[in-house]
């Protein structure tokens, strides 16, 4: 019952001194906000990124060949100094499960003849499926170049959506051979298994169509034996139950080059970006949020304030309950309870204008990505989804803010003595 008569009490004396109680809550509303919408935008710039870098494709590891000592330079580095072809057949041997060996190697740039005898420009470049894959290429009519194509030298190949429209208006072209002329004048035909789309950007200014064939066919027509690479990429596999991608390929390297005295392989996880990035939005959401937090200690000052105000002007009230047999606790209580009230009104707006500012501005920022950067738009998706988390927060936030400021003021009119409170003239 005593809490009851003190919530209506504050209520009470919120409804008398409406426009007093709303400034009192202002910074309170201020703060809340605040908090709702730096943390709900910083979520979401979180999942956006995560969500980018996924359709990027992060689980690839890139080598390198680097010095072992500052003394060495680049220029006497050998062709035995470099990882070769072999050493990246050893590697997918050794782990079949785990890793898929990136390979592109240029057949040249040509012509195509379309149905109606005009020339297309296009780039042969012979590929694996570590390339493709690494590439994110996506088949959206007939397959893939598969191991099977690759290890029988096939002469298959995949074309892109755009080259297809320019052959043939897009009237399909799966199993149909393409006749392919070299600028050094070689006729090449291949038999289209798939027609692609490329989910990592492409060269806007390359107004070629890339096809894609056999690495293996592309080096036997150019004839590459054992390749050696300064840098090159090993795509891990994501659905292999294995965590030691990274550790396995550094292993593998030491012992390749555990003789050599001057030059060894790093290995770099570039899904360590996701993670990096990951961590420094966390503290760049935590940062700002501490500073807007600042405003939530200003109002709880201003909630003090008022409450010390509010003591003195019901001093006589004070007096006549305390008179009357009203206990210390009681009056501490009813103050407090006050207080609290007001802190949480204030942070219920606060919350609610934190989570419409927050989908507001979602909604802007998919706009201004539609306008001004329309080629990336399908991949930057911003839906901004406050979480449940700072709302909770927010809310125990006000009442903490509301027991703590509103305690002294509180404590204040519970002391005073009945007497005085009587005889008081405010």
């Amino acid at each position: 019952m005593i809490i009851i008569e003190c919530i209506k009490m504050a209520f009470s004396s919120i409804r008398t001194n409406k426009m007093r109680s709303f400034l009192t809550m202002l910074g309170i509303i201020i703060g809340i906000t605040s908090v709702v919408l730096i943390t709900s935008i910083g979520d979401t710039m979180q999942n956006s990124i995560n969500d980018v870098f996924n359709k990027m494709g992060m689980n690839y590891l890139a080598v390198g060949v680097e010095s072992k000592n500052d003394e060495v330079s680049k220029d006497t580095m050998k062709d035995e100094d470099k990882i070769s072809d072999q050493m990246f057949d050893e590697l997918q041997k050794l782990y079949p499960d785990e890793y898929k060996i990136y390979r592109a190697d240029d057949l040249g740039k040509g012509r195509v003849t379309d149905k109606n005898n005009n020339y297309i420009d296009v780039d042969m470049t012979g590929v694996n499926e570590g390339f493709l894959e690494y590439a994110r290429i996506k088949v959206v009519k007939g397959r893939m170049i598969n191991s099977d194509d690759i290890e029988q030298e096939r002469y298959t190949a995949m074309v892109s959506e755009s080259f297809e429209k320019k052959y043939n208006g897009g009237d399909g072209i799966i199993g149909k051979p393409v006749s392919f002329i070299t600028d050094s004048g070689e006729n090449l035909v291949f038999y289209v298994v798939g027609v692609y789309r490329k989910a990592r950007s492409e060269n806007s200014s390359n107004t070629s169509s890339e096809i894609y064939v056999c690495d293996s066919v592309v080096r036997t027509i150019r004839n590459i034996k054992n390749k050696t690479f300064e840098y090159n990429i090993i795509v891990w596999n994501k659905d292999s139950q294995v965590k030691n991608h990274v550790k396995h390929a550094e292993e593998f390297f030491a012992s390749k080059y555990k003789n050599n005295e001057n030059w060894g392989v790093y290995v770099e996880d570039m899904n360590e970006f996701t993670d990096i990035t990951n961590t420094i939005m966390k503290v760049l959401t935590i940062a700002f949020t501490v500073i807007a937090a600042i405003s939530l200690l200003v109002g709880g000052i201003g909630v003090m304030n008022i409450m010390l105000v509010s003591v003195v002007e019901r001093t006589r009230e004070i007096g006549i309950r305390k008179a009357i047999g009203a206990k210390r606790k009681t009056i501490l209580f009813q103050f407090v309870t006050e207080a609290v009230i007001i802190c949480l009104i204030g942070g219920f707006i606060g919350i609610l204008l934190g989570v419409g500012l927050s989908i507001l501005t979602g909604v802007l920022a998919q706009y201004a990505i539609k306008i001004f950067f329309t080629a990336q738009s399908g991949e930057l998706n911003i839906i901004v989804r406050p979480a449940l988390k700072p709302v909770i927060v927010s809310l125990l936030t006000s009442t903490v803010i509301g027991i703590i400021f509103g305690y002294y003021p509180a404590k204040h009119a519970a002391k005073l003595n009945p007497i005085d409170a009587l005889r008081f003239d405010g």
